[in-house]
């Protein structure tokens, strides 16, 4: 009997249950611009582009889009994330530990976008609430023991000569999973942090019988790569043969 998947399973039914359902989208945004607003308001930014009045507008949303501009990255990057780097309180409170790579659509240098400590709380509250929407389904018990494959970019970070960590934010995401899911999280950061693709699929394939993954994300053109090593690595029929849960 899944005793460990039984409990997981019934704590995703009882907060699920517990958790109201909202469907006023449009407050919730609303309060959550505000949050943002408040939260940024003694920055730089906040003070050049005078949030606590856009606190005390009676439409915050509509004022928001009055007074901020839309620039492109370069604009942005040059005139506030750059200073980031080496100041705290420029377009979010203290200085960022992390910054994100992106290649974006163009240019040919990676974008760094900087990465606060409240959205990587983000990042782990939606994945808590994605796991909490299992509880619509009638899935058994033993799922909930299985382990999770995640294959994303490399998990592998540089220090920055300004004090901060940089790289993919998959991969700071990976550098920052939370204590109780390590057991279920595979590949693990050791073999996530493989940056060459090639080497990283290849130890996956190499520990996957020591596995037993029921379920997997990932970018799906990625997963059905690595699977198909996998299948053809082990000289199997099917990935069915080696994760029989999945």
């Amino acid at each position: 009997m899944a005793i460990l998947g039984s409990i997981v399973k019934s704590a995703i039914d009882i907060k699920h249950t517990l958790t109201p359902e909202r469907e006023d989208y449009q407050n919730i945004q609303i309060e959550q611009l505000r949050k943002l607003l408040s939260k940024a308001n003694a920055t730089a930014f906040g003070l050049y582009y005078q949030f606590e009045a856009l606190l005390r507008a009676d439409d915050p949303v509509k004022a928001f889009q009055k007074s901020i501009p839309i620039v492109d990255y370069d604009t942005l990057n040059s005139r506030w994330w750059r200073q980031q780097q080496i100041a705290p309180d420029i377009t979010w409170p203290g200085k960022p530990d992390y910054f994100a790579l992106s290649s974006g659509t163009t240019g040919k240098d990676s974008k760094r976008i900087p990465v606060s400590q409240e959205m990587l709380e983000s990042i782990r509250s939606v994945g808590i609430s994605q796991a909490e929407s299992l509880a619509k389904y009638d899935l058994p018990p033993g799922l909930f023991e299985k382990d999770i494959l995640m294959l994303g970019s490399s998990a592998q970070l540089q220090r920055h000569p300004n004090g901060h960590l940089e790289g993919e934010i998959s991969g700071i995401s990976t550098n920052n999973i939370p204590g109780w899911f390590s057991g279920f999280y595979k590949p693990g950061l050791e073999i996530a942090s493989i940056e060459d693709w090639d080497e990283r699929v290849l130890a996956i394939a190499r520990q996957a019988p020591d596995w037993d993954v029921g379920a997997i994300a990932g970018i799906p053109s990625w997963v059905q790569m690595m699977l198909k090593y996998i299948i053809e690595y082990h000289h199997l029929d099917n990935i069915h043969q080696i994760w029989p849960g999945l």
